[in-house]
């Protein structure tokens, strides 16, 4: 069942009213909820509710906890992701997919052989932080993904992360795992960059092999961008995360 996100002030007394215009109109105009329906809340503070409608209107809803407890449903790694941007439909897909394995957060990228223009991007943000929202609700994941501001890879602030992994597709001895294992702790905040359907160019190596980046091979194969994102990402968290 899909979960919704609530602010915890809207709790007192053991009942929520969701007055928020934007979710009333899903569950009364969408799903159509009804008094006596079960409904999952989580809030900023990742606390989860199992309600039962008690009130339904146009203008608002109210409902009874029956439960409530810190949720799990969240990535107890700081893994973040600088992608470059791809065709719409492979971006959207990725989005979901990121979301749904719950890295903490997106950074766009413009790479030399980005497959869009920077046209094609504009005011995307909002719609990409949707999907992604979406994505959090039907996978009942109890915190949200952000999806940062659009960046190039020589303009982006790497200053904050500890660990900083490239997926390669020329790298030909360290994997990842080898990568992890000799290089990498739980408590890093990783930020792992990847590259456009027709890989980075020259110049892009060049700027990590100066910046001394960490180089991973994830695969024999020659992989779709979004899936090595979700299997390079997969392993890191396999290795890493309880």
């Amino acid at each position: 069942m899909p979960h919704f996100f609530i602010k915890s002030e809207t709790v007192k007394d053991n009942k929520i009213k969701i007055t928020d215009a934007e979710l009333l109109n899903h569950l009364v105009n969408a799903l159509r909820i009804k008094t006596g329906e079960k409904l999952l809340l989580f809030d900023e503070n990742k606390v989860r509710y199992e309600t039962v409608i008690t009130e339904v209107s146009k203008k608002e809803a109210e409902v009874k906890i029956e439960k409530k407890y810190l949720s799990k449903r969240f990535l107890d790694l700081n893994l973040y992701l600088a992608c470059s941007i791809l065709k719409p439909d492979g971006f959207f897909e990725l989005i979901s997919g990121v979301t749904q394995i719950g890295i903490k957060g997106l950074i766009p990228l413009y790479t030399e052989n980005c497959a869009v223009s920077k046209k094609q991007t504009e005011n995307k943000i909002q719609k990409w932080q949707k999907i992604s929202d979406e994505s959090v609700k039907q996978c009942e994941r109890a915190d949200f993904m952000e999806v940062f501001p659009i960046s190039s890879i020589k303009n982006l602030d790497y200053s904050t992360f500890d660990k900083i992994i490239v997926f390669s597709e020329i790298e030909k001895e360290n994997t990842l795992k080898s990568i992890i294992k000799n290089n990498v702790k739980k408590d890093d905040k990783i930020l792992v960059i990847t590259g456009p359907e027709g890989g980075f160019s020259k110049d892009e190596f060049t700027f990590f092999e100066e910046k001394k980046f960490l180089s991973a091979k994830i695969s024999n194969l020659i992989l779709k961008a979004q899936t090595a994102c979700i299997s390079g990402l997969s392993d890191i968290i396999y290795e890493l995360s309880d």
